[in-house]
């Protein structure tokens, strides 16, 4: 299959068909790795049918390395609308940039802050993830009550993978590569496997 022409080609049919893409920053190209279990996209089944395999691709918080910087991505499942969809907590950072929270270090007790400043209570960590020498430690957040919506936004796969922005603010460039070159973080899964439709955004 020839390469497609831009990246946002390659999401686009990412997102839609359920294939596995990598992006090849040495040589600036895409191409397919891997397709997933199924490439069938779900169109109708019930929402409360659905799994987050995050734990199947993630490592335990106790072997987490000290000196990484890392960052801190809360994750949120919106199952109150068919399809269910995933959506990741940001930032407004400077230049109309959205980013995850970060620390350079871990400590224990800066990120036990970090989590209760910003979901408003303490909550457990998931696990983490490695990519390119950086830590990405990942949090489910259940009750978004609390969350200042002037300070933090929340931004579906969509828009992380797709379209590359919230409205007028960027996504990070470090976190969108994060999510492209680990896929597995990007679908719910039906209880067959199959990856739920994404839904597009427009504004």
């Amino acid at each position: 299959m020839e390469p497609f022409s831009s990246y946002k080609d390659i999401i686009e049919q990412k997102l839609v068909t359920g294939y596995d893409y990598i992006y090849d920053v040495n040589r600036d190209k895409k191409h397919i790795i891997k397709k997933l279990s199924s490439n069938k996209v779900i169109e109708n089944s019930t929402p409360t049918n659905y799994c987050y395999p995050i734990h199947k691709h993630i490592l335990g918080i106790h072997t987490l390395p000290k000196n990484k910087k890392i960052y801190i991505g809360f994750y949120n499942i919106s199952n109150d609308v068919y399809p269910p969809y995933l959506r990741y907590l940001f930032t407004k950072g400077d230049e109309s940039v959205l980013n995850f929270r970060s620390i350079n270090n871990y400590d224990s007790d800066k990120l036990s802050n970090i989590i209760k400043g910003t979901v408003g209570k303490n909550i457990d960590v998931d696990g983490y993830v490695i990519y390119k020498d950086v830590v990405y430690i990942l949090c489910n957040v259940e009750n978004i009550n609390y969350i200042n919506s002037n300070e933090y936004k929340w931004c579906n796969m969509y828009e992380i993978c797709n379209n590359e922005k919230h409205k007028e603010y960027k996504i990070n460039n470090n976190v969108k590569l994060f999510f492209y070159n680990n896929p597995n973080l990007i679908y719910l899964l039906d209880k067959n496997n199959n990856p739920y439709k994404i839904e597009s955004i427009v504004y």
